[in-house]
C-alpha cells in the first residue's frame, strides 16, 4: 500500500530524525519530517520528494484510487502538476522542537539509569547513584546530556500545591557558581515532570 511504502522510504532517509506519513481528510498524502541536523534541510526535503515520487504506482497501471487530489502545498518544493505515475504530496521539513517526550528509569543487573528522550528520538543517560537525592541528580544529568549543556553540580526539588495544581520546581547549581531554576506543572509521573522542570531551567544555558 502507498502509505506503508512511503513511510518506510522516508524513515530510511539520512538526516531524518523522525517522521509522520499519513493521509489527509481527502486521502491526500501528507509527509512531515524532523531533521537531526546532520544534513541541510533542503537536502532532506529533496530526498523526501524523491521518496514520494518513487513510491507512486506504475503509470501504466492507472491505479490512483487511493491518491486523492493535489493537496494543499506546505512548502514551495511540494510537487505540482505531477505527471502520470507520480503523486502530489504535501511535504513539511522542520528541525525538531526538542521537547522532552519521555523520562525512563531503566534497571539492569549492573545499575539503574535515568534516560531522557526528546521528540526527535535523541537521548541522554546518567547512572542513578546512592543517596536520597540520587534519582533527581541522575535526571538532571540525563537532561543536561540530552541538551549538550553544562551539567549541574547539585539540585534541589520542591513540590507544591498551587490552587489545586501540583507544581514541581528544580533549583540547580552550575560549575560557574550560577544558579538556574525551572518549574513544570505535574503531568504524568513525578520523574517526567521533574525532567521537564530541569529542561526549563537549563534552557537559559544553551
Amino acid at each position: 500500500m502507498l502509505i506503508e511504502r512511503l513511510r518506510d522510504s522516508v524513515r530510511s532517509i539520512p538526516g531524518v530524525a523522525s517522521s509522520e506519513v499519513s493521509l489527509g481528510p481527502d486521502e491526500e498524502p501528507f509527509v512531515r519530517v524532523w531533521t537531526d541536523g546532520t544534513r541541510p534541510d533542503a537536502d532532506v526535503q529533496s530526498a523526501v520528494e524523491v521518496a514520494v515520487a518513487t513510491s507512486a504506482p506504475d503509470a501504466e497501471s492507472g491505479d490512483r484510487s487511493d491518491l486523492g487530489q493535489s493537496p494543499r502545498r506546505l512548502t514551495p518544493a511540494a510537487f505540482s502538476d505531477s505527471p502520470p505515475g507520480q503523486i502530489s504530496a504535501a511535504i513539511e521539513v522542520a528541525s525538531p522542537t526538542g521537547r522532552i517526550a519521555k523520562l525512563a528509569i531503566e534497571e539492569s543487573v549492573d545499575c539503574v539509569e535515568a534516560r531522557a528522550v526528546d521528540n526527535a528520538g535523541r537521548s541522554g543517560m546518567a547512572v542513578v547513584g546512592d543517596g536520597d537525592d540520587s534519582l533527581s541528580e541522575a535526571i538532571a544529568l540525563a537532561v543536561a546530556r540530552l541538551r549538550s549543556v553544562t551539567e549541574p553540580t547539585s539540585i534541589r526539588v520542591d513540590v507544591r500545591d498551587v490552587d489545586g495544581t501540583d507544581v514541581v520546581t528544580a533549583l540547580m547549581d552550575l560549575p560557574s557558581g550560577d544558579r538556574v531554576v525551572g518549574a513544570a506543572i505535574a503531568s504524568g509521573g513525578q520523574p517526567f515532570t521533574l525532567g521537564r522542570a530541569i529542561d526549563a531551567a537549563l534552557s537559559d544555558t544553551r
